[in-house]
This record gives structure tokens, C-alpha cells and sequence, in this order.
């Protein structure tokens, strides 16, 4: 017998997942002061349009393997975000970054 809907990994627990682990990352709060929803948003979201992700919630059989995709993902989303907010701080990038306003 077919199941109504086919299980998959929810993306609302990816996200949840990742901000609980940014959350509870004391090197990340001590360096930035604020969380930067626009960005999380945005890497959440390019997350899920890409293809990888698509095979990996086609791939899901059980609730089991959507806990273990869900969890995951989460790490790799909150890795990303780390990543670029450290990346922001970055002297070279910050100074590249003035360059592209004065041209914008």
C-alpha cells in the first residue's frame, strides 16, 4: 500500500536545525552581534532550488532518512552562514567591498 504523501525532509526543521546550532556556536556570537535573517533566508533558500537537494528528498524511504538528511543539511546551512559572516569580516573582502560601492 502507497503512502498518502511521501515522506521527505522538511525544510522548516533544516532551518530551525541550523539556527539552533548557530545559536549554540559561542565563537559565532562573539564575534557578530546581530543574526542576519536576510542571509540565512537567502542560503536557505538557494539550498532548496539546488539539484542536490532535490535527489536527496527524492532519495528519502523512511522517516528515519529524512531525520539524517534533515540533520545533514542543517549543519551544512549553518556551516555556509558561519562561513560568509566570517568571511565579512575579512579585511580584503571588506575593502573589495567598499571598491564596489564607490562603483555601484
Amino acid at each position: 500500500m502507497a503512502l498518502a504523501q511521501p515522506i521527505q525532509p522538511m525544510r522548516a526543521v533544516i532551518r530551525c536545525k541550523a539556527k539552533q546550532l548557530l545559536i549554540a556556536d559561542p565563537e559565532l556570537w562573539e564575534t557578530f552581534s546581530c543574526f542576519d535573517e536576510a542571509l540565512f533566508q537567502e542560503l536557505a533558500a538557494t539550498l532548496f532550488r539546488a539539484e542536490s537537494y532535490q535527489e536527496l528528498a527524492g532519495s528519502c524511504r523512511s522517516r528515519q532518512d529524512a531525520v539524517a538528511i534533515e540533520s545533514r543539511l542543517a549543519l551544512g546551512l549553518a556551516a555556509a552562514y558561519k562561513r560568509i559572516k566570517q568571511q565579512q569580516r575579512d579585511p580584503l573582502v571588506q575593502k573589495l567591498n567598499q571598491l564596489l560601492d564607490v562603483v555601484g
